[in-house]
């Protein structure tokens, strides 16, 4: 994940930076990982992604292919979800908008055999 700072030399030469929304995470993952965790085939173009993403509050910075693999590198607009500043969180957001079947919690069934003293 990287983040992209805005700032400017003012005429004095001292460096500004805005922090009022100029500094965004962005995601880099594989294509296919993300296919992986919804279950299902997500476009290959820029502009479909480019709509799918927008459910995240984000946008498509770059789609690449190297060795027959799709890198997709997402802006998110909204910093404040770090949940979603990995390819799991933006997949557990878009399978709700996709309305995927959910993943099943982890149920544990029986005593596991280990007490805790204090």
């Amino acid at each position: 994940m990287t983040f992209a700072n805005s700032s400017a030399q003012t005429s004095n030469g001292y460096e500004t930076r805005s922090s009022i929304d100029q500094t965004v995470p962005s995601v880099q993952f594989n294509l296919k990982d993300l296919e992986g965790l919804l279950g299902t085939n997500v476009p290959h173009d820029k502009d479909g992604l480019n709509k799918l993403v927008a459910y995240v509050k984000a946008d498509v910075e770059s789609l690449e292919e190297e060795n027959g693999q799709l890198t997709v590198s997402i802006e998110v607009k909204d910093s404040n979800h770090p949940d979603i500043w990995c390819v799991e969180g933006v997949a557990s957001v878009l399978r709700g908008y996709l309305k995927l079947k959910q993943s099943k919690p982890a149920i544990v069934q029986g005593p596991s055999g280990y007490s805790i003293t204090i």
